[in-house]
């Protein structure tokens, strides 16, 4: 590594180093190295993405009900999805001159506003209007940025399941339970960081196990009680004390979480990767500081990266896509040679500034236009007008100090905690209002009191309780339970969850190690790695090479 600056962002005032090889990068696309740290541009992407709160409001344009992630009192116009793909629009005719005499962003939020916002971000999904950012989904429901689903509830993160329920950051699994990284799961519940597992429970980092409970770090076992080897009657028989009696399972989980403290943990989860700095990577090379993904090479401070993704800095939910920097939840083939794009998909090709745009080539500040070229604010020129135009209004935004930073937050169509960054970077409402942005205070329709009385055992719970509001245990707020969830429960003999899936969403996230790493010794061979865990901290932590050498 040449370091050739060191730079103190202009957010947050902590100092960060460009690279020779970002001047290379950055060179590439045309535009000045970044005036903010990775931390305050990462923070400023996420404020432009709500995964996670649904509304109901009608279409601005046949007026027909729909789920939205834009709340009613937003003042610009929503359209469902019928709407917003058909060709009873065209954004061109928001289309505007630019005005040297202002800012960009400026201009910029305004035609944002003008533009008809989508709906939702689905795809092909199939009775799934109560999901978000899901690719052909199939009966599912409170489900976000999860693709390929069918009959799964309550889950962030899903992919190729089926049937399951309240789980996060899992792949190609059936009928499981609030699981966490997890792969090829079979009718489990309560496991993490374990893969082709079949009817375990409370397990960790095991894999090709069955008839498991409360075991960590085995592989091929059945019949497995903390670790302990039974033979199948007597670990039935114990499975079922255990299950029928709330002391003797807390006494177990107690028990576990001992096995846990003893259990050597990987630095990094990493699979088939190379000359990686991350975690939760798989089949990737050569990614800084990149955190959950896969098939990605040759990029830097990238998170959720979901395949093909080559020469990109700065990517937050992109996938196929080359040639990048600061796109959030952008892609698809043919994306190349974008900068500060915001849900731009379907192949896009040196478009700079613009929001949920498709199939265009050569945009400068546009929103919503769709196989279009040589458009700025949506206006449309000629090419050689195009070309001497944007070289202008650069020039003028280089000026006014907005040329090489994402869009800021005080424009993103959403309040702050409304969105991925307040997850990430939690904010009080005084913090959030005392730097412009907006904040959106809760409906206190939303947290009425329960007046159902929850019955002691889980046999005594009917379907009665389908039709009653429940309040979250932790935060107040108002959810129910539907008639497969209630279904599963009573078949694994689970409790009625007492908090809302908000809050079970926080809870498994918070499992996962952070999205940071620190500098620390392996704990058996003292070679120095990078880590998900602080040095110093309580679990013992083992490089790759000696991790492996237990399995």
């Amino acid at each position: 590594m040449i370091i050739v600056e060191t730079k103190n962002c202009k957010i947050c005032q902590q100092s960060f180093q460009i690279q020779l090889e970002d001047l290379e990068f950055y060179k590439q696309l045309k535009v000045d190295t970044p005036q903010c740290c990775p931390a305050c541009r990462q923070q400023k992407r996420m404020a432009f993405r709500n995964e996670r709160n649904l509304y109901k409001r009608n279409c601005d344009l046949c007026g027909k009900s729909m789920v939205t992630i834009y709340s009613p009192d937003k003042k610009f116009a929503v359209f469902c999805k019928d709407c917003w793909w058909s060709d009873k629009w065209d954004a061109e005719k928001y289309g505007r001159d630019f005005d040297f005499n202002r800012p960009f962003f400026e201009q910029f939020e305004e035609l944002m506003k003008a533009v008809p916002r989508l709906d939702l971000v689905n795809v092909q999904h199939e009775n799934s209007d109560y999901t978000n950012y899901g690719y052909a989904n199939k009966d599912c429901y409170l489900l976000y940025t999860s693709d390929e689903n069918e009959k799964c509830c309550y889950g962030a993160y899903v992919w190729d399941s089926l049937g399951c329920i309240d789980n996060c950051y899992i792949l190609d699994s059936k009928y499981s339970y609030d699981c966490v990284d997890c792969v090829g799961m079979y009718e489990c519940q309560h496991c993490r960081m374990c893969e082709s597992c079949q009817n375990c429970k409370n397990c960790y980092d095991c894999r090709n196990c069955s008839d498991c409970f409360g075991c960590a770090g085995l592989r091929r076992k059945q019949y497995y009680f903390l670790n302990e080897k039974l033979e199948k009657g007597e670990y039935e028989k114990r499975i079922s004390a255990v299950l029928s009696d709330e002391a003797a399972l807390k006494d177990c989980l107690e028990k576990h979480q001992k096995l846990l403290t003893d259990l050597p943990r990987r630095a990094v989860f990493q699979v088939n990767c190379q000359d990686c700095v991350g975690n939760y990577l798989k089949n990737s090379k050569n990614l800084y500081w990149c955190f959950n993904g896969r098939g990605a090479e040759d990029v830097k401070w990238g998170t959720n990266l979901s395949g093909k993704v080559y020469h990109c800095y700065d990517m937050e939910g992109c996938g196929r896509i080359e040639w990048s920097a600061e796109g959030i939840s952008s892609g698809l083939d043919g994306t190349n040679h974008c900068f500060a794009i915001d849900h731009l998909w379907n192949g896009n090709i040196d478009i700079y500034y613009s929001s949920y745009c498709m199939s265009n080539h050569d945009l400068f500040g546009c929103v919503g236009m769709r196989h279009k070229e040589y458009c700025i604010l949506n206006k449309k020129y000629s090419k050689e007008e195009y070309e001497k135009l944007r070289e202008k209004i650069v020039d003028h935004i280089k000026k006014t100090g907005e040329w090489g930073d994402f869009f800021p937050i005080k424009i993103s169509p959403f309040a702050y905690n409304e969105t991925l960054a307040a997850h990430e970077y939690p904010l009080s409402k005084e913090e959030v209002l005392k730097r412009g942005w907006k904040w959106k205070d809760e409906d206190k329709r939303d947290f009425l009191p329960q007046k159902y009385v929850m019955p002691k055992k889980l046999e005594d719970v009917g379907e009665d309780i389908l039709k009653e509001i429940l309040a979250c245990m932790k935060c107040g707020k108002n959810y129910k339970i539907i008639s497969q969830e209630l279904n599963y429960l009573k078949k694994w003999k689970l409790p009625v969850p007492k908090l809302c899936p908000d809050c079970r969403h926080k809870e498994r996230d918070a499992l996962r190690m952070p999205r940071n790493l620190w500098k620390r010794k392996c704990d058996k061979c003292g070679t120095e790695i990078w880590a998900g865990y602080k040095p110093g901290s309580a679990e013992k932590v083992y490089c790759e090479k000696c991790y492996l050498l237990l399995i």
